[in-house]
C-alpha cells in the first residue's frame, strides 16, 4: 500500500497537465480571413454601389466606388454571392486563407427583361444593339419564344436557335408579347414605349432608336403591316405570316413601297383577310416598284408552323442591305434605301427566278427578293 500511495501524487499531477493541454487546444479560435474587392459592371467595369455581397451569414454592401469588405470569414472553400439592382446575381466558389483575400466581382446585365405585356431577350455579349426583332401574335403568347422556354416541338426549338444566331451575329434584340393584354387592336405606341423602357433597363440607350424588323402571325401579321404604316422610317422589313390583313383602304400604300414586305399565305387558308393584299394591293404596288414579295405555301391552311429557314434567310438579306455599317453614337440610324434593280424577281406562277435586269415576266405577278440566296430559298419554299 505504501508503494501505491507513493505514486498517487505523480499520477494526479500528470492527469492535471493532460487536462490543461486538452483544454487549451479546444479553445483555440478558428482561423479566419478578410475578403475584399470591387463590384463592377462586366460591360464597362464601372463600379456598382450598394451591391449586397454575402458569404454564408456574413453580409456587406458595396460603397459608391464598388468596394466591399467581409471580415472574420472562416478559411477554406466558400461561396461568395453578389446581388445588385438591374443585374443578374453572381455566385462563385473561392478559397479563403488567413489574412487578406482580394476578390473582385463583375456583374452582368440580365438577358431577359419584362415589361407587361412585352418580354425582351438581349444576349449579354451584345455591346451595341443594331436592330430589334418583334414577334407579334394573334391567339397565343409569344413570350416563351423570347425566353427560350419552347419545348413543344423540335421545329420550334430549332427556329429559336436560328433566330438567336441572327441576333448574336448582327446585334439584335428579340421582343414578344402576350396578345391578351392589348388595350388597342393595333398597339403601336405601346410597342415603342416598351422599347424606350427596355433601353433604360438594359443600359442600351440606342435600343430606343433601333431599326425594327417585325414579323407576325395571323392577326399579328396585320399588326405588323399597320405598325409599318405608323413608323416606316424605322422598318427594316416586315414579314406577315398568314396575316389577317383587313382592308386598310384609308392607308397610303405608297408609304410602304420602299420597305421590303413579305406576305406569306397558306393555299388552304380560309381566314378572313388572309388573301386580301394579293388582288387589292400587291399587284398595283409591285407594278410601281414596291419591294414586296409573296408566297402561297402549298397544302397548308392557317396553322402555325413558322417558316424559319426561309424567313431568316430573307431577314438576313435585308439586315445586310438596310442597316448602315456605322451609326454615330446618340443618333438615329437612317436605313439604306434599296434600289429595286439590285434585287431578284420571282414569278408567282412559274416560280422562275432571275436577276431584275433579266426578268421577262409581269412585275405585278412577281416577288421582289433582296439577293440570289433569298430567291433560291423562296423558290424552294413555295414550289
Amino acid at each position: 500500500m505504501k508503494t501505491i500511495s507513493r505514486f498517487l501524487p505523480i499520477y494526479f499531477l500528470s492527469l492535471f497537465f493532460a487536462t490543461c493541454d486538452s483544454g487549451d487546444d479546444g479553445n483555440q479560435p478558428a482561423a479566419t480571413g478578410t475578403v475584399s474587392g470591387i463590384v463592377s459592371a462586366a460591360k464597362d467595369q464601372s463600379p456598382i454601389a450598394d451591391a449586397e455581397v454575402t458569404i454564408g451569414s456574413l453580409k456587406a454592401n458595396s460603397a459608391a466606388d464598388g468596394r466591399f469588405e467581409l471580415s472574420n470569414v472562416p478559411t477554406g472553400m466558400a461561396a461568395i454571392r453578389a446581388e445588385a439592382s438591374g443585374f443578374d446575381p453572381s455566385e462563385e466558389s473561392i478559397q479563403v486563407k488567413e489574412g487578406q483575400n482580394i476578390h473582385n466581382i463583375a456583374l452582368k446585365k440580365p438577358s431577359i427583361y419584362e415589361r407587361d405585356p412585352f418580354t425582351m431577350y438581349l444576349p449579354p455579349e451584345i455591346e451595341e444593339v443594331r436592330g430589334v426583332f418583334f414577334f407579334l401574335t394573334a391567339d397565343f403568347d409569344s413570350r416563351p419564344w423570347i425566353r427560350g422556354d419552347i419545348t413543344n416541338s423540335f421545329e420550334a426549338t430549332a427556329a429559336r436557335v436560328l433566330i438567336e444566331e441572327l441576333m448574336k451575329t448582327y446585334g439584335f434584340a428579340f421582343i414578344g408579347n402576350d396578345h391578351s393584354h392589348y388595350a388597342d387592336f393595333f398597339p403601336n405606341e405601346a410597342m415603342i414605349s416598351a422599347l424606350e423602357d427596355f433601353a433604360v433597363a438594359s443600359d442600351h440607350p440606342e435600343l430606343a432608336r433601333a431599326p425594327i424588323l417585325p414579323f407576325g402571325y395571323s392577326v399579328g401579321g396585320g399588326r405588323v403591316i399597320n405598325f409599318s404604316f405608323s413608323y416606316p422610317e424605322r422598318i427594316i422589313g416586315a414579314y406577315s405570316y398568314k396575316g389577317v390583313i383587313y382592308n386598310f383602304s384609308d392607308q397610303n400604300w405608297e408609304t410602304l413601297r420602299s420597305i421590303p414586305v413579305f406576305l406569306h399565305m397558306g393555299e388552304n387558308d380560309t381566314q378572313t383577310g388572309s388573301l386580301i393584299p394579293i388582288p387589292e394591293q400587291f399587284g398595283p404596288n409591285r407594278k410601281e416598284g414596291a419591294l414586296w414579295a409573296a408566297g402561297v405555301e402549298k397544302g397548308v391552311a392557317h396553322e402555325f408552323n413558322l417558316p424559319i429557314v426561309f424567313m431568316t434567310t430573307w431577314m438576313e438579306g435585308l439586315i445586310i442591305s438596310r442597316i448602315p455599317v456605322t451609326v454615330p453614337p446618340g443618333t438615329t440610324p437612317v436605313l439604306n434605301v434599296i434600289a429595286e434593280e439590285s434585287g431578284w424577281l420571282g414569278d408567282l406562277i412559274s416560280l422562275e427566278i432571275k436577276p431584275y435586269a433579266e426578268f421577262q415576266g409581269d412585275p405585278a405577278l412577281s416577288s421582289w427578293l433582296p439577293n440570289e440566296e433569298t430567291a433560291n430559298a423562296w423558290r424552294t419554299k413555295f414550289k
